[in-house]
Formats: structure tokens, C-alpha cells, sequence
């Protein structure tokens, strides 16, 4: 008898598990780049508090406002970020998606997928986009999931807004929120907050990350606790620096 729940147990176990493969279209038609990256965190991990945690994934631009943006929500949420060069339309996206949803468990999940998808068909891309948010809606069913458009290129580049116009049609028909973090970076001065042609200097930096803090915040202000958060410095930083 025992043998029989727990097989009957398993079978409902694997009816009820998402599989990415459900949700990866068929063919991207997109054979990837020269140099791939990734980088994932998981900060103050073993909190027991109770507190709500934020996922971010992105790209190079989440790497670069992780530090603030996790310094801005303070005490009042634990952090997780997953940066990549890898795009939607990658052969390998959704597989690793899966292995950093299967992560600790956050409330809120901040998605951007912008900048490494510049080149190649607009339409494939919708439907990679799309696919990915309903795979983290499927996988992480009690999240708060947030659309994040791309940040402005040096040159603004067209192909950014065209991208983000398909974002934020995908958010809007999935019923989801979107953060417009491009309009608040877009009349900034080409000459001093870049660093590069898409990286921003530290002080912008922070500017998105405080920015970014403050929406996240208000979109999970019925999940803030009562008491602070104690975030502990036992993370081996970005840098090789324990923090």
C-alpha cells in the first residue's frame, strides 16, 4: 500500500511539473555569439524571515545595476539576479532559465531581454519573449512577474525602442506591469553618463538602481515585513571580494 502512494504520488508529481520544453519554440533560427556569459546570484539565500526576494534577469546592464539595486531595497527584500548574454531566441535560454527559476524561490520577478537581441527577425523574438514570460508565469505561478524594457544605446539605436514597443505590447496582452526604465535613462547626457556604447558610469548606475528600488518596492508593498531584513555579508562578490 505504502508502495502504491508513492507512486501515485510521483505521477502526480510529474503531471504537475512544468517542463521548459513546453514553452521553447521549435527553431529560434539563432545560432548565438562569439563570447557567451552568465552570471547568477543568489544573495542572503538562507533568510528565514520571511522576507519577499526580487529576481532580476537580464543582461550586462542588470549586472551593472545589481550592486545598487540590491543596496536600495535595503532591508526590506533579499536579492537574486541572473545577468547573460544569452538571448530569448537562444538554443540555451530556456534551459538555463529553468536552472536559475529553480533557485530560491522570489515573489517578484524583474525580466529584460533587450540588448543582445538586436539583430535577426522581430517576430521570432515576439514569440521567444512571450514564451519566456509564460514559462516563468507556469514555473512560478504565486510570483509577481514585471516586464523591464532596454535601457537607451549611446547612438539610439531604433532597433532598442522597436524592441521595446514589442515589450511592451507582449506585457500588455500577458497582463503584465512594465517598469519604462528607457524613458528614464533616455535624455540623460550621451557624454557623461555612458561609459561606453550601452554601459553607464557608476553614478547612473546607482541612478537605475535606486530608480528600479523604488518601483519594486511600491509593486511589493503589501509583502514587506514588519521587522528589517538582516542581510548578512557572507556573499563572495562579483569581484572576488567577500562582502
Amino acid at each position: 500500500m505504502r508502495l502504491l502512494v508513492l507512486l501515485l504520488m510521483g505521477v502526480i508529481l510529474m503531471a504537475n511539473a512544468v517542463d521548459y520544453r513546453d514553452f521553447q519554440p521549435a527553431d529560434s533560427g539563432r545560432a548565438g555569439e562569439n563570447v557567451e556569459w552568465s552570471i547568477n546570484y543568489a544573495f542572503n539565500k538562507m533568510d528565514k524571515s520571511g522576507a519577499p526576494r526580487v529576481l532580476a534577469i537580464g543582461d550586462s546592464i542588470c549586472n551593472g545595476y545589481s550592486g545598487a539595486l540590491r543596496k536600495a531595497l535595503g532591508k526590506k527584500m533579499n536579492y537574486s539576479f541572473w545577468a547573460s548574454s544569452l538571448c530569448v531566441r537562444d538554443p540555451l535560454y530556456f534551459k538555463t532559465l529553468d536552472l536559475v527559476l529553480d533557485g530560491p524561490k522570489p515573489d517578484i520577478v524583474l525580466f529584460n531581454n533587450t540588448l543582445h537581441s538586436g539583430s535577426g527577425n522581430d517576430e521570432a523574438w515576439r514569440v521567444a519573449f512571450t514564451q519566456a514570460l509564460k514559462f516563468i508565469k507556469a514555473k512560478l505561478p504565486k510570483a509577481k512577474v514585471i516586464v523591464l524594457n532596454g535601457t537607451p544605446m549611446r547612438n539610439d539605436a531604433k532597433w532598442v525602442v522597436e524592441k521595446n514597443e514589442i515589450a511592451a505590447q507582449v506585457a500588455s496582452q500577458l497582463g503584465l506591469p512594465l517598469i519604462d526604465l528607457y524613458s528614464f535613462c533616455k535624455d540623460w547626457d550621451r557624454n557623461v553618463a555612458w561609459r561606453d556604447s550601452c554601459h553607464f558610469q557608476i553614478d547612473y548606475i546607482n541612478k537605475q538602481g535606486e530608480y528600479l528600488a523604488g518601483e519594486i518596492l511600491k509593486a511589493g508593498e503589501g509583502m514587506l515585513p514588519a521587522k528589517d531584513v538582516q542581510q548578512k555579508g557572507s556573499a563572495t562578490g562579483p569581484d572576488g571580494e567577500i562582502k
